[in-house]
């Protein structure tokens, strides 16, 4: 995944997810479980991470906001996450980072 290199300070990520047939309950537990861990202290610069399900389909977004880069990369490197790319239960993804607008 090929972060944008103008990226900085809190930035959001959003990440459409359809797994592969017959595997989206293990990919919604899996991702339950980078959810898990990234809203604990082991991931103390992910500021949220939220999952949500497409009415009707299979595909999956989570919402995610990090302090910055090396939270993200933190984040990347733990092993619910790593597990999970490993798994590969993913049939097509999209991620697309946004900069937080200040107020």
């Amino acid at each position: 995944m090929q972060i944008p290199a103008n990226i900085t300070g809190p930035f959001m990520i959003v990440a459409r997810i359809t797994p592969k047939p017959g595997k989206s309950t293990e990919v919604i537990d899996r991702i339950h479980k980078i959810k898990a861990n990234a809203n604990s202290p082991t991931e103390p610069d992910c500021m949220e991470w939220r999952i949500g399900k497409e009415l009707g389909g299979e595909t999956i977004t989570t919402i995610e906001k990090y302090s910055s880069v090396d939270a993200f990369i933190h984040h990347t490197r733990q092993p619910a996450f790593q597990q999970f790319v490993a798994a590969d239960l993913v049939d097509t993804k999209s991620v697309e980072f946004f900069q937080e607008m200040a107020s």
